[in-house]
C-alpha cells in the first residue's frame, strides 16, 4: 500500500492563523529554520543508522498510512538525535494510529487516514495538538473513531515544522524543485527526512539488493518514506520503508540519485521539537 496524497489547489488556506486548515506552513524554506548551511561540506557517504538514530522498520499492511509512519519516523529520530540516545537502547516507538484517526479530520480534510494524507497534515497534527506512544494507541491497519480525550498520558508534540515543496501547501508559500545537494544537507544537518516517491516499481520488485534505476518511472508521487542517507559509492539514497522487514533489504532500499528518480526531489520535511 502506498497513500501520499499532494495538496490540491482546493487544500490551499491563507495563512491567517484562524482556524485549523491554517497552522503554520514552511514549504517555501523561506523561514531560517528551514534553510540549510551551503558552507559546510558534505561527506561522501552518510547513514543515520550508522549513528543508530533510526528506530525499527514497521508494516503499514493494508492501510495507506504511509505519511503516517514517515512522519512519525521523522519525529523518532529527532528525538534521539536530540536528546543523544541510541535507538537500539531506548523504546521509542510514537502511534501512527493516532495520526490516522485524527489528523486529517482534525484539519478539516474528508475521509480517514487509510485514504491518505501528506506531511503537512500529519505535522500540523502534532504541532498543535499531540501524538502518543506506540502502547497507548496501538496500530490497527485501519481507520477508527478519533478519540483524543481518552489520551491522557505520554503525550508528544513538536515545536515547529519544516516542508520544503514542488507543491504549494499554502498560497503564501513558494514552490521550489529541490536538488540533491539540498537534499543531502537538510538529511545530515536536520535528520532523517520525510519524503514523497512514486512507489510502483517498489510493488513488484523486492529490493534486497541494488540500486533502483528507472528512467521511466512516473515522478508523480504516491508514497511516503523516510531518507536515512546516501552512498557514494553508487551514488544512491538510503530510504527506509513502512512495508515490513521482510521487505528489501530488511525494510530499506537504495534509489538512484542525480535525476529525481520516481520524484524524490519532489518533497522534504522534518519536524522541529
Amino acid at each position: 500500500m502506498t497513500g501520499h496524497v499532494p495538496p490540491s489547489e482546493e487544500d490551499l488556506e491563507e495563512d491567517d492563523g484562524e482556524n485549523g486548515l491554517t497552522r503554520r506552513r514552511r514549504s517555501s524554506g523561506s523561514d531560517s529554520q528551514c534553510q540549510v548551511d551551503s558552507g559546510r561540506s558534505l561527506p561522501r557517504s552518510f547513514d543515520w543508522r550508522d549513528q543508530d538514530k533510526v528506530t525499527s522498520v514497521k508494516n503499514q499492511g493494508s492501510c495507506g498510512s504511509c505519511w503516517t509512519f514517515a512522519s512519525m519516523g521523522a519525529m523518532e529520530s529527532a528525538i534521539l538525535i536530540k536528546n543523544n540516545q541510541k535507538a537500539s537502547s531506548n523504546n521509542i516507538d510514537l502511534s501512527e494510529q493516532l495520526l490516522v484517526n485524527c489528523g486529517k479530520q482534525q484539519a478539516g480534510y474528508r475521509g480517514g487516514g487509510c485514504q491518505g494524507g501528506n506531511s503537512q497534515i500529519a505535522f500540523s497534527f502534532v504541532q498543535k495538538d499531540f501524538t502518543t506512544s506506540e502502547s497507548v494507541r496501538p496500530y490497527q491497519a485501519k481507520d477508527e473513531t478519533c478519540e483524543m480525550n481518552s489520551v491522557r498520558s505520554d503525550r508528544r508534540s513538536i515545536s515547529d515544522y519544516c516542508v520544503r515543496s514542488k507543491f504549494r501547501y499554502s498560497y503564501s508559500s513558494r514552490a521550489e524543485q529541490l536538488s540533491d545537494d539540498t537534499m543531502m544537507r537538510a538529511l545530515v544537518q536536520k535528520g532523517p527526512l520525510y519524503i514523497a516517491i512514486n512507489a510502483n516499481p517498489l510493488q513488484y520488485r523486492n529490493l534486497r539488493s541494488g540500486v533502483l534505476n528507472e528512467p521511466g518511472c512516473s515522478t508523480q508521487t504516491n508514497h511516503a518514506v523516510l531518507l536515512v542517507g546516501y552512498d557514494g559509492s553508487d551514488n544512491s539514497w538510503i530510504i527506509k520503508n513502512s512495508w515490513g522487514p521482510y521487505w528489501g533489504d530488511r525494510g530499506y532500499f537504495k534509489m538512484a540519485r542525480g535525476s529525481n528518480m520516481c520524484g524524490v526531489n519532489t518533497e522534504i520535511a522534518w519536524p522541529i521539537l
